[in-house]
């Protein structure tokens, strides 16, 4: 996974604040609060997106849309028929397409790309359903049958936006460990500052106003 700052990039952000402080300690902070932020904003895949494509294995809708992980590129789509069977069988590129957004006003060139639909004129008119009875005949399971080879995550890079909130995160954790992690520091003229669990206020304001926080299921 990425991190989304540079060791440099918050030392010149906090200035003097952190002078005599080893590289190490603000890496350290850094990559916590890289991971933080992908799980407020339910994106495990993080913001930027891996080098290599990996496959990923869904339970198929028996429609003509499926949704998929956030992913900046898909490079093979394939299916079977019946959960039971081992093998999967590699569809064309005639047969699928990537999109993003909505599926009755679908976005094909907006990434990341969430969901793929079947194409009018291919060979496969919907996604085979992974759909199964269970053992006692009561319950309904899902089986994979569609497996996807895709760059998982957001994009090539990660937003300014998400830059800027790691800086504002990590310089707030650096300074409450100044403190010994003390929920409030300070005092006198200038008041004291209270520590919040999780992102800092602001930090969060930025995630929520550029829509980075997806909603969870």
């Amino acid at each position: 996974m990425t991190d989304y700052t540079t060791v440099q990039r918050l030392r010149a952000a906090m200035g003097s604040e952190v002078s005599g402080t080893t590289d190490d300690v603000l890496a350290r902070l850094i990559t916590a609060v890289s991971r933080l932020i992908d799980r407020a904003c339910n994106r495990p895949d993080g913001f930027v997106a891996a080098d290599a494509p990996s496959a990923r294995e869904y339970a198929g809708t028996g429609e003509a849309v499926l949704s998929i992980d956030e992913c900046l590129s898909v490079s093979l789509v394939e299916a079977k028929d019946d959960p039971a069977e081992a093998a999967y069988t590699a569809w064309t590129a005639d047969d699928w397409r990537a999109f993003s957004g909505d599926a009755l006003a679908p976005d094909f060139t907006r990434t990341p790309y969430t969901a793929l639909m079947t194409l009018p004129g291919g060979d496969h008119p919907v996604f085979p359903s992974g759909m199964r009875a269970g053992r006692s005949g009561s319950r309904t399971l899902s089986a994979p049958t569609v497996r996807v080879t895709a760059r998982w995550g957001y994009g090539e890079i990660a937003p300014p936006e998400i830059e800027t909130t790691c800086i504002i995160q990590a310089a707030r954790w650096y300074k409450r460990g100044l403190t010994a992690f003390q929920d409030r520091a300070g005092g006198g003229e200038l008041g004291a500052l209270t520590y919040r669990r999780g992102l800092d206020p602001e930090a969060w304001a930025i995630l929520e106003g550029g829509r980075y926080v997806r909603p969870r299921g």
